[in-house]
């Protein structure tokens, strides 16, 4: 490897790490300014927007992972393949057709 490639691989996991910190941080800070006599919804409005965001992302997390959610995806993808599938035949039988109309022409 060069020298340049090395040096974007290590920028690239310093990164990452950078932003696993980012996100522990976020999840670490401004937990003491939720107040504990408030109702959840106040205490969600009350939190830092990194904490907020560590708490979206989860919620997102739990609800792709569910099994409505992954069946959905499921049967998109399955839909797709044979979507595919129906326009690859139609584009062998429009070209059978043209070779067919050209083959009469000649």
């Amino acid at each position: 490897m060069t020298a340049g490639v090395v040096e974007s691989e290590a920028e690239e996991e310093s990164e990452d790490e950078d932003a696993s910190s980012i996100t522990l941080d976020a999840a670490n800070a401004g937990s003491e300014t939720s107040e504990p006599g408030l109702p959840p919804e106040e205490q969600y409005l009350s939190l830092a927007m990194g904490d907020k965001l560590v708490i979206i992302d989860f919620l997102i997390d739990l609800v792709l992972n569910g099994r409505a959610i992954r069946q959905f995806v499921d049967d998109a993808e399955l839909n797709v393949l044979n979507l595919r599938k129906e326009y690859a035949d139609l584009g062998k039988e429009r070209r059978a057709a043209c070779v067919a109309e050209l083959t009469d022409l000649s």
